[in-house]
């Protein structure tokens, strides 16, 4: 079982719309130990509506803001006697950092989630007083850092805003934007063959990863694939071998993590990046691995950790890092 989802989107990145409290009965109810939070950062993103990232002390507060929701849930579950609503009024306690409110942000909800999704399973309300007492929920103070080498002094000068407000726990490092289009969008794909658009994607990956920013994994590679309709899209190790072993042998002499994200088990069956290239991965040598949903509403947290660390382990990689204050402390994949 993998007990930290550390890829997770609140209403502070533009394309959620969760309030951080919202993720507190999911995390709980999926006996989830810590939780990382990490909106949106694409500074310079050719959408508008990206290239605003939020300010330290707004990602502060949502964490703040989650942290307490999980603390709250977690003294009603202990107290929690059988047959009353889980359901019922959720505490509204905040820390005093969370009551002035920004335009992207919520307060805790005074009710139950605003998500109904979030709410938990009524199958498990007359069942938790007879549980052991639930783990504490850590929550993380992370980013999603899209890195774009025309803007590389003003990424590096966030980085540093956010140790300063608060030792950032978690620096995902992810490619969002390519010769100024998101392979999200089907324009990127235009004029290019299979090849030169991934190729493409992959160089901008070498060069984040040569960058010399301080992050602490890459996400999501492949991220290329994921939307392309494109017959057989996935990405493996034998298209590119030398690039990828580049990109590789990078991050593990670097000593950092590779993210196995979620996101497109539902639709492809693979994750990001797929097996064969986290086989490949494990070869070279690579042992730091981070799982992610890369979720952005409750529903999605921690989605497809099973099948993941099933092939985690099916590639040699039997442990899997959660990073605190930017340390990775290494956990068993059961």
């Amino acid at each position: 079982m993998i007990r930290a989802d550390q890829h997770l989107h609140t209403n502070l990145s533009p394309d959620s719309q969760t309030p951080a409290a919202d993720y507190a009965w999911r995390a709980a109810d999926m006996g989830l130990t810590h939780i990382t939070l990490t909106d949106h950062v694409d500074i310079g993103h050719h959408n508008p509506i990206f290239n605003q990232p939020p300010q330290p002390v707004e990602l502060l507060a949502q964490v703040e803001r989650l942290q307490a929701a999980c603390d709250a849930l977690a003294v009603q579950r202990q107290s929690q006697t059988p047959g009353v609503d889980l359901c019922q009024s959720q505490s509204t306690v905040q820390p005093q950092s969370a009551q002035a409110q920004t335009p992207h942000t919520s307060p805790l909800p005074a009710d139950a989630p605003q998500n109904p999704s979030a709410r938990p399973d009524p199958a498990l309300q007359n069942a938790v007083a007879s549980t052991q007492t639930p783990a504490p929920i850590r929550v993380g103070y992370g980013v999603e850092l899209g890195y774009l080498a025309s803007h590389h002094q003003q990424i590096q000068a966030y980085l540093a805003a956010l140790d300063a407000a608060r030792k950032l726990d978690f620096c995902l490092l992810s490619i969002h934007e390519v010769d100024g289009l998101d392979p999200y969008d089907p324009q990127y794909f235009e004029g290019r063959t299979r090849k030169a658009a991934y190729a493409a994607y992959l160089l901008s990956v070498l060069a984040s990863v040569e960058s010399g920013l301080n992050f602490h994994a890459v996400g999501h590679i492949g991220y290329v694939w994921k939307y392309t309709k494109m017959p057989d899209p996935v990405l493996h190790d034998a298209e590119f071998p030398l690039l990828l072993d580049r990109i590789l042998t990078r991050i593990i002499g670097l000593d950092r993590a590779l993210e196995i994200n979620t996101s497109a088990l539902a639709t492809h069956e693979e994750t990001l990046p797929p097996a064969s290239i986290l086989a490949r991965y494990a070869q070279l040598g690579g042992r730091l691995i981070t799982f992610g949903s890369d979720a952005h509403a409750p529903e999605r947290m921690a989605a497809g950790f099973a099948q993941a660390a099933k092939t985690a382990r099916e590639c040699g990689l039997n442990e899997y890092a959660v990073f605190v204050e930017g340390e990775a402390r290494m956990l068993k994949i059961r």
